[in-house]
């Protein structure tokens, strides 16, 4: 009887458990956030489906990557040289995150955007909110742009 009330107990448990964010990589988690920001109902937000894409970077793609950054000089010459040491081996990650949101009528509408982070540790664990585009653009040039919310 104890075997059935604890199959009972979990099996009410895994759906909600499956709702949660416990099982996203932080990168997935820091895509999100910055995507809410950018929507005209957040808390209406609701995920479809979400699936992720790698490129390592060859040294020109990295190079292009840190310039588009706007650094200094010296700060692109010195990450390149960690590069070519092969101190830092660089990684596109793309989430590509299918979305339901209202838009201003409140009639549910079906978006997609494309989350993109250059990742030195090749995992997406230093990500943030300031590093991560969506589509195309940091969370400063979205600000810069007018921050239109979609």
């Amino acid at each position: 009887m104890k075997l059935i009330s604890n199959v009972a107990a979990i099996s009410l448990l895994l759906p909600l458990l499956s709702g949660c964010d416990f099982f996203d990589a932080k990168i997935v988690t820091i895509c999100e956030a910055a995507l809410k920001q950018r929507l005209l109902s957040p808390t209406e937000y609701k995920r479809v489906e979400i699936s992720r894409s790698e490129k390592i970077l060859n040294g020109a793609e990295y190079l292009a990557s840190l310039q588009d950054l706007k650094l200094s000089a010296a700060i692109i010459q010195r990450d390149m040289r960690d590069f070519d040491a092969g101190k830092v081996k660089p990684v596109q990650i793309n989430i590509f995150i299918k979305y339901d949101t209202p838009n201003s009528f409140g009639v549910p509408i079906r978006s997609s955007v494309d989350c993109e982070d250059i990742s030195l540790a090749g995992d997406g664990s230093g990500s943030s909110k300031f590093s991560v585009k969506i589509n195309g653009k940091t969370e400063t040039e979205w600000i810069a742009a007018g921050g239109l919310r979609e």
